[in-house]
């Protein structure tokens, strides 16, 4: 059971691997083409890094409460034995630390998404302001 945890947590180690040089080309190439709608691309990727932390997350959760032995004291000796000796929390903390900067990009994220639709709120009130003024001036 431990071995089979300890392939579940390498699979989604690579998983995260692979993945956090993808999210960082998608954030640049975001800003990169910053416009009025940048904040939707903003939104669209956070949504993306968010799934798929809630994926792993409760794909790990699963794992660990499938795999927990509880009713006999030897094999749950046994089995935190070969969790130590397979080194299995090193790779969990591995994957906890990489869904960490995938949360914290997510945060960052949704707060430029955030931002840029206050920024497009302000803007397309001062417009409006400035057209109430050109038509009361007209009007007189």
């Amino acid at each position: 059971m431990a071995n089979a945890q300890l392939l579940e947590l390498r699979g989604y180690d690579e998983m995260l691997d692979d993945e956090l040089p993808r999210m960082r080309g998608m954030v640049e190439a975001a800003r990169r083409r910053a416009n009025l709608l940048a904040s939707r691309r903003y939104a669209r990727l956070a949504r993306g890094l968010h799934a798929l932390v809630a994926e792993v997350t409760e794909l790990t959760e699963r794992v660990d409460n499938a795999l927990q032995v509880t009713e006999d004291v030897y094999l749950a000796r046994v089995y935190a034995a070969a969790m130590e000796q397979f080194r299995v929390p090193n790779v969990g903390a591995a994957v906890d630390r990489k869904l960490a900067i995938i949360r914290d990009t997510y945060t960052a994220l949704h707060g430029e998404a955030a931002s840029g639709r206050a920024e497009l709120l302000e803007t397309a009130i001062l417009l409006l302001i400035a057209v109430e003024i050109v038509l009361s001036l007209v009007r007189y």
